[in-house]
C-alpha cells in the first residue's frame, strides 16, 4: 500500500506549539528522501469535515505518531485516533503506532508494550528528533536510546523507593533486639510505617510530619506492587511476633519492674537463670530480627541498580556469643 505522508500527528490542543515544531523539523530533515507530516492545522482546511479528515490522514499515513502527555489522554480525539491506528494493527505487527513521550504521564495498558521515543529532555531534542526520523526512513535507531514502558516505570519505582526508604531508616526499625531495642519503640515503628505505606505521610509519635511522598499502592510494575504486599504481610507477622513476646514475657514474669527493652528483660531472665525461657526468648528476639531482615532484603533487590542498599540487622544471639553487650556471660553459656 502507497501512502500520503510517512506520519500522522496526533496531539492534544495543549501540545499543539510544541508538535508543530516537530512536524516542521520532520519535514526539514535533508538526510534522505523528503518525510511528509500529516498535521491538522496544515492538512484540514476550514469548512472540511472533520472525522472525514481526520481519517483521510490516518489511512493515509504510514504511521501513527502519538504525542503522549496529561493533557494528550484526555482527548476524544486523540483516544478516536489512537483506537483507529490500533484497529489497523492490533497486534502491532506492523510497527504502525509511535508513542512519543512529550511529558510523563500515566500510559493506558494498552500502549504499555509498544517501546516509545523520549522527548521528555528538550535538551536532547535533536537527537531524539534523529530517533524518530531514522524510524519513518527505515534506518536503525541509535542503540540505547529508546526504551520499553516497563524500563520506564521500573525506573519510576525505585525513585519513588527511594523517597519510601525514611520508613524504614529509623532506628527503632534497624536495631537489633539486643541493643536495648524498646518494644514499645519497635511497635511504634512497625505501625507509622504500615501507616506511611498506605497514606504515603510518615508521622512522628507526637503527630508532626517526618515525611510525604506517594503511598505503595501507586507503584506501577509488577515487581514493586507484588514485593510491597509481601512487605505488608512481613510488617503484620513481625507485629503479631512482638506482640506476643511482650504479652508472654510478662505473664511468665509478673514481677518485673523494669524497662519494657529487650536487653533488660532477657538479663532479668538470664539473673534467674530459667534456660529454657532465656533461649525461647532469644530464639524470638532472632526471630523478629530475621523478620525485619526478609523485609530489608525484599527492599535491596528492589533498589538493585540505585547504589543504595539498607545494612542488614545483625541477629542478637550473634552479638551475645561474641560478648559485645554488658552480662553477655549470663545469656551466652544457655544459648551455646
Amino acid at each position: 500500500m502507497s501512502y500520503i505522508y510517512d506520519i500522522f500527528l496526533s496531539h492534544n490542543g495543549a501540545d499543539k506549539p510544541w508538535t508543530e515544531k516537530l512536524a516542521y523539523d520532520i519535514e526539514s530533515n535533508t538526510e534522505g528522501r523528503p518525510l511528509k507530516v500529516f498535521f491538522d492545522k496544515w492538512d484540514i482546511k476550514p469548512g472540511a469535515n472533520l472525522p472525514e479528515e481526520l481519517e483521510k490522514g490516518l489511512t493515509g499515513s504510514r504511521f501513527l505518531g502519538l504525542v503522549m502527555s496529561p493533557q494528550a489522554f484526555k482527548s476524544d480525539w486523540v483516544a478516536l485516533e489512537r483506537s483507529t491506528a490500533i484497529m489497523r494493527d492490533p497486534a502491532a505487527k506492523l510497527r504502525t503506532i509511535i508513542p512519543l513521550l512529550r511529558k510523563p504521564c500515566n500510559i493506558p495498558s494498552i500502549l504499555t508494550p509498544l517501546i516509545y521515543i523520549d522527548f521528555t529532555n528538550d535538551n536532547n531534542y535533536n537527537e531524539t528528533l534523529q530517533e524518530l526520523v531514522n524510524v519513518l526512513r527505515d534506518k536503525d535507531a541509535v542503540r540505547g536510546g529508546q526504551k520499553s514502558f516497563e524500563t520506564v516505570y521500573l525506573q519510576e519505582d525505585k525513585r519513588l523507593l527511594e523517597n519510601h526508604l525514611t520508613a524504614f531508616e529509623r532506628p527503632a526499625f534497624r536495631t537489633s533486639c539486643i541493643w536495648e531495642l524498646f518494644l514499645r519503640q519497635l511497635n511504634e515503628a512497625i505501625d507509622d510505617t504500615q501507616a506511611a505505606l498506605n497514606t504515603g505521610k510518615l508521622f512522628r509519635r507526637d503527630k508532626t510530619l517526618v515525611d510525604e511522598y506517594s503511598k505503595a499502592s501507586e507503584f506501577k510494575t509488577k515487581e514493586f506492587k507484588d514485593s510491597f504486599k509481601k512487605i505488608a504481610v512481613l510488617l503484620s507477622e513481625l507485629k503479631t511476633i512482638v506482640t506476643l513476646f511482650g504479652d508472654n514475657f510478662y505473664v511468665d514474669n509478673p514481677d518485673y519492674k523494669h524497662h519494657d527493652n529487650f536487653y533488660a528483660m532477657l538479663m532479668d531472665l538470664g539473673r534467674k537463670g530459667n534456660k529454657s525461657k532465656i533461649r525461647k526468648a532469644v530464639a524470638d528476639m532472632d526471630l523478629i530480627d530475621t523478620k525485619r531482615n526478609e523485609i530489608i532484603i525484599i527492599i535491596n533487590n528492589l533498589l538493585a541498580g540505585t547504589g543504595r542498599t539498607l545494612d542488614l540487622i545483625e541477629l542478637s544471639s550473634d552479638i551475645i556469643k561474641r560478648g559485645y553487650i554488658g552480662g553477655a556471660d549470663l545469656i551466652a553459656k544457655h544459648i551455646q
